[in-house]
């Protein structure tokens, strides 16, 4: 069984690793697993086979499975059934491992486009700049280019919620919200 293009679900129970083949029969399906040669048949309402899995792009995302970010990840496969929804993440090459939706967190990351462009110049002239730098310390930074290394944005907001957001205003509101770490008011009492 491709792990990368089905999900089963038995009982409630993700059995996709255990099954070797799977086919429709009449009113039930036919189940084989790996290491058995019994053919099980299930009936409709026990089992649900997800096909066709949509491809998540995550170019400019973070993905955390179970609040642990994740890494070397060659491809995302979403399964969706209604409220249910599985993720196939492919780690590697071949190592692909099915979630439960409420196991992973996909966060887009704010700086892409112009925005990044914008941080980067900014970390840049934090790096330049020699506020903090002990003079004796060869590899001492200033204040500022730890403070730049040490961000990372996210959006923190579903996707679908801010796609879904007709409001021109509050989706200008939401969208400076996650570019920078302080915004005008606050950046003007700090100084």
């Amino acid at each position: 069984m491709n792990l990368q293009r089905h999900v089963i679900i038995i009982n409630g129970v993700n059995k996709t690793y255990q099954v070797e083949s799977i086919r429709p029969d009449g009113y039930k399906y036919a189940v084989k697993f790996h290491k058995n040669d019994k053919i099980y048949t299930y009936s409709r309402d026990k089992v649900i086979w997800l096909t066709n899995p949509l491809s998540v792009e995550f170019d400019a995302c973070h993905v955390f499975v179970n609040g642990k970010k994740e890494r070397n990840i060659n491809s995302i496969s979403l399964f969706a059934n209604g409220s249910l929804k599985y993720y196939a993440i492919t780690y590697g090459k071949d190592f692909t491992k099915h979630y439960a939706g409420s196991e992973v967190d996909i966060r887009r990351s704010c700086l892409f486009g112009k925005t990044k462009k914008v941080f980067d110049y900014l970390q840049r002239c934090a790096g330049i700049n020699t506020l903090g730098i002990d003079e004796d310390d060869e590899s001492s930074e200033g204040i500022l280019s730890s403070i730049y290394r040490a961000l990372t944005l996210w959006m923190r907001i579903p996707q679908r919620l801010y796609i879904s957001i007709r409001s021109k205003v509050l989706r200008r509101r939401l969208a400076t919200r996650y570019c920078f770490p302080l915004d005008a008011m606050r950046a003007r009492s700090v100084l």
